[in-house]
């Protein structure tokens, strides 16, 4: 029996800016989505070897389906945070990827999200599958 395959866990630390601030001193919340989104790609490139080149080579595309953030604690100007995530389900054409926002200096959870990713070939623009070997390079 083949041991059950790990999913790699991504991680990488941000600052928070002061122009992303709210009128109450709250990071506000699209900049949520923003730090989600280039913390993935940074883990790609770090983590799997899938810079904007290797991206741009691949016969497919990571769609964006579905993004849902639960904002638990705010997060103010010059804080570090640290986002970790993995993937969650995956499907032949689907996956989702888990995340968690943490405050850098307590470890404490500020913020999670869930993101579904659709497989798109590019030169039809239509759901398709995974290419092979692709996915399994998320895995240990």
């Amino acid at each position: 029996m083949q041991p059950a395959r790990r999913p790699i866990v991504f991680e990488t630390r941000h600052r928070c800016r002061f122009r992303e601030m709210d009128v109450h001193g709250h990071m506000n919340m699209t900049h949520y989505v923003t730090y989600y989104a280039d913390h993935r790609f940074e883990g790609m490139r770090t983590y799997v070897d899938l810079g904007y080149e290797q991206l741009d080579a691949l016969e497919i595309a990571f769609h964006i389906r579905q993004f849902e953030v639960e904002y638990l604690k705010p997060l103010v100007a010059d804080q570090e945070i640290v986002i970790r995530s993995f993937i969650g389900d995956m499907g032949r054409a689907q996956c989702t990827v888990e995340f968690e926002m943490l405050d850098a200096l307590t470890m404490t959870t500020v913020s999670t999200a869930r993101m579904r990713v659709a497989c798109i070939i590019k030169a039809t623009g239509r759901l398709g599958g995974w290419p092979a070997g692709l996915m399994e390079r998320f895995y240990t």
